[in-house]
């Protein structure tokens, strides 16, 4: 007697692949038929496709084989398969930030505090030369604030620390680093000059003046890794702990942590069954979250401890949901303009939630 291998069948909303994507997985989003790229091992979701007809608001690309948004084209990135959503555009020429040098030919930009120093600093060693002995800078007149530096060109004024030159006016204005990134890792405050950087409760101000460090909590601080059949529990220098969890099932698809109970809460799934699992980090206790969607195609999770609500990213059903903390009432939070989220993380206090696809 000849034995066959299971082949399951998909359910109506998704499309059966011709081979497996991966090890008991043959289905994909019917969105993804006919879409332009191969999500099949095999390509059977791109077969005897039609040429689209793209909506007003997408752009066609060359080849009829795509349609893809607008504000795709000319951003730098070939999203048709011919690169035809990057052709006939005009470059936008490279500008260096106020208070700075370009180096020509480059996306360089130095300090003024780097020509003429005796370095050469520029590829094409401009920084640096004869001009650098002229005299035009006697003449030059800068404003309080400023010093004269010489180019190969005319001589340029430049500001001190926390001013930028302002050539219309002729003035050092004060630079506003809180509308920066880099400065302050959490709260800034502009002042004239310079700037103070403050941290949220639960932070302290590290001696940088910039960095915000975590206080001691009545919790450690802890990495959760999930890996294959296994969950670690690591020191925030990658030591393992004595806190291991051995977890039987082919793989961890989404973990998160809740504050409220000291938990870790994780969905895994086997070629069969998928369980949303918690378990308290003393391993004191364990129990099963049984939501009213199903979590078969989910691929992660995240935890709003403020709420007490459960996020998942759904990759196959292109969909973003919510659950209550114990699973007992779940609604669609996002469906429309997603292309295979696989990851979701939630700021709480800013109310704000991000998808993620690789």
């Amino acid at each position: 007697m000849r034995s066959h291998a299971y082949t399951p069948e998909c359910p109506a909303d998704l499309f059966k692949c011709g081979v497996e994507i991966a090890p008991g997985k043959w289905c994909i989003a019917h969105a993804w038929k006919c879409d332009g790229e191969k999500d099949c091992p095999d390509g059977a979701d791109e077969l005897d496709c039609p040429s689209p007809t793209c909506p007003p608001d997408k752009f066609q690309c060359t080849d009829h084989k795509l349609c893809v948004p607008v504000g795709w084209q000319c951003d730098g990135e070939e999203d048709c398969l011919d690169g035809s959503d990057e052709s006939n555009c005009t470059q936008t020429a490279f500008k260096c930030p106020p208070n700075t040098y370009h180096c020509d030919g480059t996306k360089l930009c130095l300090s003024h505090r780097q020509l003429c120093d005796g370095v050469d600093d520029c590829p094409d060693k401009m920084d640096e030369g004869p001009h650098c002995r002229n005299d035009k800078c006697q003449t030059k007149q800068c404003p309080p604030h400023g010093h004269c530096v010489e180019t190969r060109g005319d001589p340029v004024c430049y500001c001190d620390n926390y001013y930028y030159y302002n050539t219309t006016l002729n003035h050092c204005s004060d630079v506003n680093e809180c509308h920066h990134e880099g400065f302050c890792d959490q709260q800034c405050v502009n002042r004239q000059p310079g700037y103070t950087c403050s941290c949220v409760p639960g932070y302290h101000l590290a001696t940088n003046n910039h960095t915000c460090l975590a206080n001691p909590g009545r919790f450690p601080l802890r990495l959760l890794l999930a890996s294959n059949g296994e969950i670690r529990v690591l020191t925030v220098a990658g030591n393992v702990t004595s806190q291991n969890f051995t977890i039987k099932a082919t793989s961890v698809k989404g973990l998160d942590y809740n504050y409220r109970n000291n938990s870790m809460c994780y969905v895994i799934e086997d070629d069969i069954h998928t369980v949303f699992k918690c378990v308290k980090l003393d391993q004191s206790a364990s129990w099963e979250i049984h939501t009213k969607f199903s979590l078969r195609s989910v691929e992660h999770v995240a935890y709003d401890w403020l709420a007490n609500n459960w996020y998942f990213s759904d990759d196959i059903r292109e969909r973003i949901f919510v659950c209550r903390y114990d699973g007992s009432v779940c609604v669609t939070l996002l469906n429309t303009n997603l292309k295979a989220p696989n990851s979701i993380a939630v700021d709480p206090l800013k109310g704000i939630r991000q998808m993620y696809k690789e």
